[in-house]
């Protein structure tokens, strides 16, 4: 092919042509009648031919769901009953589907898809990097011969695995790419996807075998064989962010949405069945968590069940630990709950871990899929698998030839979502790079599609945009040198562009939206088992997996905001805003019960006092009048000294306070008792027995001394001291 640094601008991107159309290389004729003819099938495997005699099934099915079923039994019992060969064991052609140098000697015409996570051929780049020219082993003006090598194929998941699939089988490869499309797959298929147009190759036997990640959809199985599945891509449903919510109350509900009213009632009800049963078998109990309450007292009906019931919250919270238990009938109980507990708490965590994730406040042109069916709202969807969504009643779909083609028409609000696979939502979308072609000619018949269908369309008919990084290099370079693409919006309007593309996670899409099909690879039906007996064996070696995790997700970093892609964001304060409320209400509401129990202790003890002291003035009544025990009358007069003994104290601190300390009495000594005397507690008069001080009047508190008197001693000791105790007396001589 010819070589030119006057290259068309157009860059790979998702799974179609660039230029194919314009710049078709056709085979020549005589080449074409050159090509080795293909090799007649090898005799079946004999657990192949039985296995159809018991089934009834072909041994190459292209439809239907019996075959559907045999094959995949047919490949497992083929790889099984292969394991038991060494890895450097031969076998002999036709024994084994799963061999090694069984197809030496066959050529097999091959046509690998470009696609930079998928197939990659990195000495072809390297070649035109080298070159100075742009990339392309899809254009024949830019393919190099790097292109047409076939051991050069091996990058990528899905070329790594075939490489390695090739080698092991000995098979000789012609080297094909889009650049190789022939006339009359575009007579046959007039669509603008180059995976179904491979599709046809394989068909009309101009290409034995297609490396890609393909989609086997039901209308190209209808056609064409395919090998086993290598993998599932499982379609996103996307949006355009449009706003986006403010707070509101019932984003403190959010940690409730992983289960339903039901399945919470259900739970509250096990509770509480479970506490009320531990305490029926334990109560009374010894050794068991029921015998006595917070009081110290035996539990009852009320608070027993109402502590079980809180043990067992407790336990289903995982905030504290198990009731001791003393019976086999309460260890059951206890094992029941625990099954309860283990799996409801395991999916309860995982339910809201990713709806508080995937929960974002952004606002998008559709909120489900059941909204966009209830509205009549458009689908943008890729045509090869437009058959894939159109089994759905009441949705609108608009098609597109290529993944940039229907992002930029989301993006421009020609429809309200679309169907993206994981791969190119997580390269694309979330990690923001590759680039594309889209027709911008409003007056050509595939305006918006990847290409324009005039050939002749004027220059800027077909813009390309550029999203960012592509193959290791930017798509987009600022006119400003050391400036990166998304400080310079005026040089790179596109660059991220699809960062306001999102993905839906709504729970009313829990069994609507499930779309998903399955990566495998079309080819001629006589090598259908061969590959797809290795295929599963690397399955279950996890080599593909290995090989998707390197090329795929090892390669696409998010760039875009944490509401791009479900798993990859972080909880913001409005996810979590129920369990902060929840948590402090009940703190709150435990500190309020703390103090109200606080005030009614206190007012429980004052009232104790109060009445303690209304039953003691009572008693001394009752004393004193039945003063003809010698008993009461003790009790009274023992009360009366005491309460004396207050006053003095209190008396004589007022004495020090007002007057010098030369002033005060050491000890007032009063007449000594006598029963016969007519005032037995006669006191001194206070002029004579308190002196004035420094000569002047008495102290303004004398007369109240000589009021109340001192009835219990014959003395006023000092600060201190107690008064002697009065000797017992009959009643009457009071």
């Amino acid at each position: 092919p010819a070589h030119s640094c006057a290259a068309t601008p157009s860059l790979p991107h998702d799974r179609q042509p660039r230029g194919v159309r314009a710049h078709g290389l056709l085979r020549p004729p005589q080449e074409r009648a050159a090509a080795p003819l293909l090799a007649a099938p090898p005799p079946p495997h004999p657990v192949a031919r039985r296995l159809a005699a018991a089934t009834g099934v072909p041994r190459y099915p292209l439809s239907g769901l019996p075959a559907a079923m045999a094959r995949p039994l047919l490949l497992i019992v083929s790889a099984l009953a292969s394991l038991g060969a060494s890895s450097g064991q031969q076998a002999d052609e036709g024994q084994f589907f799963r061999c090694e140098g069984c197809l030496q000697g066959t050529t097999m015409r091959v046509m690998f898809m470009d696609w930079s996570t998928a197939v990659v051929n990195e000495a072809a780049r390297d070649k035109a990097k080298q070159l100075g020219i742009e990339y392309s082993c899809d254009d024949p003006q830019l393919a190099v011969p790097e292109c047409f090598q076939a051991d050069l194929w091996n990058g990528g998941w899905v070329g790594a695995l075939f490489y390695d699939i090739i080698g092991r089988l000995g098979v000789d490869i012609i080297p094909l790419t889009r650049a190789n499309f022939t006339a009359e797959s575009f007579e046959v298929y007039k669509g603008g996807s180059s995976y179904t147009r491979c599709v046809w190759e394989v068909v009309q036997e101009n290409v034995d075998i297609c490396v890609g990640d393909f989609w086997e959809t039901d209308e190209r199985r209808n056609i064409v064989a395919f090998t086993s599945a290598m993998r599932q891509d499982v379609f996103k449903l996307t949006t355009k962010e449009v706003g986006s919510t403010s707070f509101s109350a019932n984003d403190l509900f959010n940690i409730f949405r992983p289960f339903s009213a039901g399945v919470w009632a259900t739970i509250v009800a096990t509770i509480v069945l479970a506490g009320v049963c531990l305490w029926f078998i334990e109560r009374g109990k010894q050794g068991g968590s029921f015998i006595l309450g917070d009081d110290g007292n035996k539990l009852h009906a009320p608070e027993g069940m109402a502590l079980g019931v809180w043990m067992a919250m407790q336990r289903y919270l995982r905030a504290g630990q198990a009731p001791n238990v003393t019976c086999w009938g309460s260890r059951l109980v206890l094992f029941g709950f625990a099954v309860l507990v283990y799996i409801s708490v395991s999916s309860y965590t995982a339910n809201l871990a990713k709806q508080l994730v995937t929960g974002s406040s952004t606002v998008g042109l559709v909120s489900s899929f059941a909204d966009l069916i209830r509205g009549g709202k458009r689908l943008c969807v890729l045509e090869s698998v437009a058959g894939l969504f159109s089994k759905t009643k009441g949705i609108n779909l608009v098609p597109y030839d290529d993944y940039f083609a229907s992002f930029e028409g989301l993006y421009n609000e020609n429809c309200e979502a679309a169907a993206v696979g994981t791969s190119e939502y997580k390269i694309h979308i979330a990690g923001g790079q590759g680039s594309g072609n889209v027709c911008v000619d409003e007056s050509d018949p595939n305006v918006g599609q990847s290409s324009c269908a005039n050939p002749d369309a004027p220059p800027g008919a077909v813009k390309t945009i550029k999203n960012g990084m592509w193959m290791g290099k930017p798509t987009c370079e600022c006119s400003s040198p050391g400036v990166t693409p998304s400080s310079c919006p005026e040089d790179c309007p596109d660059h991220h562009k699809y960062c306001k593309l999102f993905e839906i996670n709504s729970d009313e899409d829990t069994e609507l939206w499930n779309y998903q099909v399955n990566f495998a690879i079309p080819l001629n039906p006589q090598y259908e088992n061969y590959f797809s007996s290795w295929i599963v064996y690397f399955s279950l070696q996890g080599q593909i997996a290995e090989h998707y995790s390197n090329w795929v997700l090892g390669r696409a970093p998010s760039v875009c905001a944490a509401k791009s892609e479900a798993g990859e964001g972080q909880l913001d304060l409005k996810s979590q805003a129920g369990v902060f409320f929840f948590s402090n209400l009940f703190i709150i509401i435990g500190m309020l019960i703390h103090f109200l129990e606080m005030y009614l202790e206190k007012r429980r003890r004052e009232h104790q006092t109060a009445s303690r002291a209304l039953s003691d003035d009572s008693d001394d009544s009752a004393d004193l009048k039945q003063g003809t025990e010698s008993t009461g009358v003790a009790k009274a007069l023992q009360r009366m000294e005491e309460r004396l003994d207050s006053q003095q104290r209190i008396l004589e601190l007022l004495l020090r306070l007002q007057a010098p300390p030369a002033a005060i009495p050491g000890v007032t000594r009063l007449p000594p008792y006598s029963p016969m005397s007519p005032q037995p507690y006669s006191l001194p008069d206070p002029k004579s027995s308190i002196q004035a001080p420094l000569g002047g009047s008495p102290p303004p508190f004398a007369a109240p001394i000589a009021v109340l008197g001192f009835a219990g001693s014959t003395e006023f000791p000092r600060p201190g001291s107690r008064p002697p105790q009065r000797p017992e007396v009959p009643g009457s001589a009071r």
